[in-house]
Formats: C-alpha cells, sequence, structure tokens
C-alpha cells in the first residue's frame, strides 16, 4: 500500500477513538481515585490504532483526543494527559507493531511515560516559574498541619501529634530523595497497564500478536541483580564517600526500589508457580497477597526470593527433582 494514500477506514477509526480516549480523560478527571486505571486507559486506542494502522494514524489519535480533551479539561491536565496518550500510545503501539516482546513493549512504554513526565515538567517551569516536584513535596508537608489539627480534634495528646508529625517530616524529605526511583515505578505501573488491557483488546480484533507473557515463568536477567546490589551497597557504605555520602546514599535509596520491586514482581511470580503446582484453593493466594503487602517482612522476603531466583532459577530446579 501506498504509505502516502489517505485511508478512510483508519481516519474514521481514529475518529471514534479518539472520542473514547475522551470519555476516559473525563472519568479521571471526576474520579481522580481512579486515574491509576484510567490515565493508562487514555492511551490504549492510540495504541490500537498505531498497531492496526501505523505511526501516521496513530499521532492523529492522539492529537485528535489532545484537542477534544483541551475543549472540555483546564489547560495543565489537557497538556499532561496529551503527552501521556502521545508518548505511551505512540510507543508501546509501533513496539507491538514491530512485534517486540511483552517485556519490549513495556519498557518502551516506561520510557514514553518518563519522557512525558519530564516534558511536563520543564513546560511547568519555564511557562510558570512552579516546579512540580517540589509542589509536591509542599503539598504533603502542608497535609502534615492538616493531619495535626485533625488529631487535636479527635482528642490525641500533644506527645502523639509531635510523633506523627516527626514520622511524616520523614516521609516528606524521603519523598524529594526518592523522586527518580517514584517516577520509573509510576511510569511502569501506567505502561504494564496499558499494555495489559492493549493486548486484551487487539486479542479481540484478532490481531497476531507475539506470545504472551507467563507471568508464572517470569524471569528477570541476572544481571539485574546487580542494580539492587549496587543500590544496596550505597546505604551500607555511603559514608566512605565523604562530601558526597549524602548523594551516594540518594542514588542507592532510588536504586533500591526500583530494583526491589521488580524482584518482588519476580518473587510473585514464583509463588504463583508453587501455589498452581501444589493445587492451593483461591482465598489461601488472596490471604498471602494481602499479608505481602501489610507485612514488610513477607514483602522483603519476596524481593530476596527474586533476587536468589535469578542464579538459581528454583522453578527449574524443582522442575528437574519431580
Amino acid at each position: 500500500m501506498d504509505e502516502n494514500r489517505v485511508d478512510t477506514r483508519a481516519l474514521v477509526e481514529a475518529g471514534k477513538l479518539s472520542a473514547l480516549t475522551l470519555v476516559f480523560a473525563l472519568l479521571s478527571l471526576v474520579l481522580p481515585v481512579l486515574s491509576i486505571v484510567t490515565i493508562p486507559l487514555c492511551a490504549v486506542p492510540t495504541v490500537i490504532v498505531s498497531v492496526r494502522h501505523g505511526f501516521k494514524y496513530g499521532i492523529l489519535t492522539a492529537v485528535t483526543a489532545g484537542f477534544l480533551v483541551a475543549v472540555l479539561m483546564e489547560p495543565f491536565s489537557a497538556i499532561y494527559l496529551f503527552l501521556i496518550i502521545l508518548f505511551l500510545g505512540l510507543s508501546q503501539g509501533i513496539s507491538i507493531r514491530r512485534k517486540s516482546p511483552v517485556p519490549g513493549v513495556i519498557l518502551a512504554g516506561l520510557v514514553g511515560v518518563v519522557v512525558a513526565i519530564v516534558l511536563i515538567a520543564v513546560l511547568a517551569y519555564f511557562l510558570s516559574g512552579i516546579n512540580l516536584f517540589s509542589e509536591q513535596v509542599k503539598l504533603f508537608r502542608e497535609s502534615i498541619a492538616m493531619q495535626e489539627q485533625l488529631g487535636l480534634g479527635y482528642g490525641l495528646s500533644e506527645e502523639e501529634i509531635a510523633t506523627q508529625r516527626h514520622l511524616l517530616n520523614q516521609i516528606a524529605e524521603s519523598l524529594s530523595q526518592v523522586l527518580p526511583a517514584s517516577i520509573i515505578v509510576l511510569s511502569g505501573w501506567v505502561s504494564t497497564v496499558c499494555c495489559f488491557i492493549s493486548y486484551q483488546v487487539l486479542k479481540r480484533l484478532k490481531l497476531k500478536l507475539p506470545k504472551n507473557l507467563n507471568f508464572k515463568m517470569l524471569q528477570i536477567p541476572w544481571f539485574f541483580s546487580w542494580g539492587y546490589l549496587f543500590g544496596l551497597a550505597a546505604i551500607l557504605f555511603h559514608k566512605w564517600f565523604g562530601v558526597y555520602s549524602e548523594t551516594v546514599s540518594m542514588v542507592g535509596m532510588n536504586l533500591l526500589i526500583v530494583f526491589g520491586i521488580i524482584f518482588f514482581v519476580q518473587g510473585l511470580a514464583i509463588v504463583f508457580y508453587f501455589f498452581e503446582k501444589y493445587k492451593l484453593s483461591f482465598p489461601v493466594k488472596i490471604l498471602f497477597f494481602l499479608l505481602t503487602l501489610f507485612i514488610q517482612v513477607m514483602f522483603q522476603g519476596l524481593t530476596w526470593l527474586g533476587l536468589f531466583d535469578t542464579w538459581f532459577n528454583y522453578r527449574k530446579v524443582s522442575q528437574e527433582v519431580c
């Protein structure tokens, strides 16, 4: 087909899916608590059009959707959503079109979201002089003062309020230090949700896709372990670096968070594999998952399980033993 030829069917589909993007965008505005799902959903139409009709129509979908969103939403939210739709939708759409494996599609989307977040922060700073990242920390600190007032209203003692204040101030300080890791983790979540939903839609459209990732057999490359180990070493030995000790500590914290979550996910995959192998009941699985979320020791244990699996591959050992 001539690349310069206008595909009427593609234009119609791009228009319809742009309208669908607007619905998801409005949902994220009306129900912000659901934004962790609705924002990834906003990019799905662009992914679908990019896979089915190519880069040109993917851009057209994103731009049309951005225009529709700009009409009904305030400028900052509209620009933010447009950049997410554009970079996430196009990066994943083109990756899927080129038959990239699922991890490659998620990585491409993650990079796209990071680029969008950085761009919106840069635009906000140059257009209004506002540092979005420091503003988030400032808002958190203001919420601390509000919590103190609530605590007094509920009859908490001054000592209890002081303890809470100290803890929340430490969290606020940590937020500024682990900002890069927070952006990467958030981008990874948005990319993963978008990829999962896009694959489900594309399957229903009977498109030929690369083989799906079997979560229970997820295997992180062994060299990822160096990221976690370097982070751990930076935290343990940062004082050796003198005037650079704070910088080294901050880098270590960010590495531990990013690679810790990666290996936590691999640890979950290992547990799910053995749950299925020994046919444990659904309530047991749910109970284990809830305990993992709320008990720090279990969370850390799964992280280390995932880390050591990169060297020992427990699932392979289990298959050989059987």
